[in-house]
């Protein structure tokens, strides 16, 4: 709860669906749940986390936020991004090191260099490993 959080509102907040995302945008109440939290206040943005570019093409509608994977292995959302660009929807890039597979400094300079995208999540088991993926973010965007 908001309570709970010390907060009148969260940043923003995402839909994570299952693969079947566009079900989930068309065949549900989520989306109105999230717009009706929205203009109550209760968080400042909303999007959805999306699996397919269908379902990211559907909240373009709506969403002020999307999380994309993308990464050099994964380029079939930079269509999106840029149309989320162009639209003044923010991209927020998941799996942008493709799991580890990819090695940090390349990956991270990659996502970071698009100029779609406003954030890239990374996470680590090691605490050293996320501080030096943040060093190469900074080094990318040194404004961050």
């Amino acid at each position: 709860s908001l309570e709970r959080l010390q907060t009148d509102a969260v940043d923003f907040v995402l839909i994570h669906a299952p693969a079947n995302d566009v079900e989930v945008l068309q065949q549900t109440d989520v989306v109105a749940e999230l717009l009706d939290a929205r203009s109550r206040g209760l968080t400042r943005a909303v999007g959805l986390s999306a699996k397919s570019l269908a379902a990211a093409e559907l909240a373009l509608q709506w969403a002020d936020v999307l999380m994309l994977e993308y990464n050099q292995e994964a380029l079939e959302m930079r269509p999106m991004i840029e149309r989320a660009r162009a639209t003044g929807v923010a991209v927020v890039v998941k799996k942008g090191l493709a799991s580890g597979r990819l090695p940090a400094d390349q990956a991270i300079q990659f996502v970071l260099s698009e100029p779609g995208v406003q954030s890239l999540t990374i996470s680590s088991l090691k605490l050293d490993h996320l501080q030096a993926n943040l060093a190469i973010a900074r080094r990318c965007r040194p404004d961050c």
